[in-house]
């Protein structure tokens, strides 16, 4: 049996089509509640980490995964 996940990989604000984090949490839990699709929030150097916990909670993925700068990055 297949999978989808989606990852949402960001250095900073949301700035496109639609800037409301609210709006893009709700399509990840839509997605994992319609299909139980798990959407993983990475967010690089630069990106809000509380924004990227909520699309991961919604997501079903319970925490983002923050990389910062480093030679770990």
């Amino acid at each position: 049996m297949e999978k989808a996940v989606v990852v949402l990989v960001t250095d900073g604000e949301p700035n496109g089509c639609d800037n409301n984090i609210d709006h893009i949490s709700a399509w990840a839990q839509q997605a994992h509640d319609d299909a139980g699709i798990l959407t993983f929030a990475v967010g690089l150097e630069g990106s809000n980490e509380s924004q990227m916990n909520q699309i991961a909670m919604a997501g079903g993925t319970q925490s983002a995964v923050l990389i910062g700068s480093g030679s770990n990055a």
